[in-house]
């Protein structure tokens, strides 16, 4: 921002596009309208005394400048590419004193409705009758449904969450309809066609009522603006089996 000679204070701001290159916009905010024209600096230099050139001497005349520090803008086009996940500028010059060197400005790039992540989850049940293969890593084996009368007290759960792409997630809960306690757990993240297991399980007395178990995902795509509301997946189910299964 600039005053000039009348007292107003204007801004020049460039305009982007258009058929006539170096355009620039003049505001005066003064009158809160368009203005015309640009800031010129004008200088006289009087010389008063012949003398001042004398002995090697070289009068110079430096000229101050009140108002904002030189702006540059430009713009930067960001590639298509999915895998772009944020973009950095610094910039560099020379002046009369030598090169400088600018801050480094680091931007995120959200993705868009085309980059929306695809996020899967298998719930399943453990049907062997050791805990011990029922644990995380566990080798299960684990299906949808318990036979009738394997469960004693305790039903040991799997939920597989898979980013089957384009772009991460993070912030994911698995968000549980019998243990809700997962969703405190705390959140994690997943690069596309990563994969990654959740355990837990329900103590229950199982030998009449069947109980089953629906799970869902809770994630945010990657980079995505703050305040973004999370996506959520379709429920997953899995039953732990009773008597009344086969009634």
């Amino acid at each position: 921002m600039v005053t000039d000679p009348a007292g107003h204070q204007r801004s020049y701001l460039p305009a982007w596009g258009g058929p006539y290159p170096g355009v620039t916009l003049c505001h005066d905010w003064t009158t809160a309208s368009a203005c015309a024209g640009l800031p010129v600096l004008t200088t006289t230099l009087v010389l008063k005394s012949s003398a001042d050139f004398a002995g090697g001497n070289q009068p110079q005349l430096v000229v101050g400048f009140t108002g904002d520090a030189p702006q540059v803008c430009f713009r930067t086009a960001i590639s298509a590419d999915r895998s772009v996940a944020g973009v950095t500028n610094t910039a560099t010059g020379t002046d009369p004193t030598g090169t400088f060197t600018s801050n480094t400005v680091a931007l995120p790039v959200a993705p868009g409705s085309s980059c929306t992540p695809v996020v899967t989850q298998e719930r399943e049940i453990c049907t062997s009758a050791g805990a011990a293969k029922c644990g995380p890593g566990g080798s299960g084996p684990w299906a949808k449904q318990a036979p009738v009368g394997l469960l004693d007290a305790t039903a040991y759960w799997r939920i597989t969450v898979t980013d089957q792409g384009p772009v991460g997630i993070s912030g994911t809960h698995v968000v549980d309809s019998v243990e809700p306690s997962r969703q405190a757990a705390a959140a994690f993240s997943l690069q596309p066609d990563q994969t990654k297991q959740v355990y837990c399980s329900t103590h229950a007395l199982l030998n009449l009522f069947p109980i089953t178990n629906q799970a869902k995902v809770s994630d945010t795509p990657a980079n995505a603006p703050a305040g973004t509301p999370p996506s959520h997946s379709a429920w997953s189910s899995a039953k732990a089996c009773s008597l009344l299964c086969i009634l």
